[in-house]
């Protein structure tokens, strides 16, 4: 299954996850972050995936099946609402 992350809060939350990224049912595509610090950690966990500027780039990608949210806040919730508007399956991740 294709997968798009979306790490919306607290840094680092998406690299304290080392099972999801040996999943081999999962395959990241594109990875959303906006935290700037993130970046270079996320190349490197994640060599094979794009790293977008925006949740559209993924929520538009219709090879991507599901989208993974880390740490959302209530304020996140609309963008978890676009994905699904987008025909995703979410998983949210705390």
């Amino acid at each position: 299954m294709n997968v798009g992350l979306i790490e919306c809060g607290e840094p680092g939350k998406l690299f304290q996850t080392p099972s999801f990224s040996k999943n081999a049912e999962l395959t990241v595509r594109k990875v959303y972050t906006r935290i700037h610090s993130s970046e270079e950690n996320v190349k490197a966990m994640f060599p094979q995936a794009e790293l977008v500027n925006d949740t559209q780039s993924i929520f538009q990608d219709n090879g991507i099946e599901l989208v993974i949210f880390f740490n959302p806040a209530t304020s996140d919730m609309h963008i978890v609402g676009e994905a699904i508007h987008a025909g995703k399956h979410v998983r949210i991740d705390d």
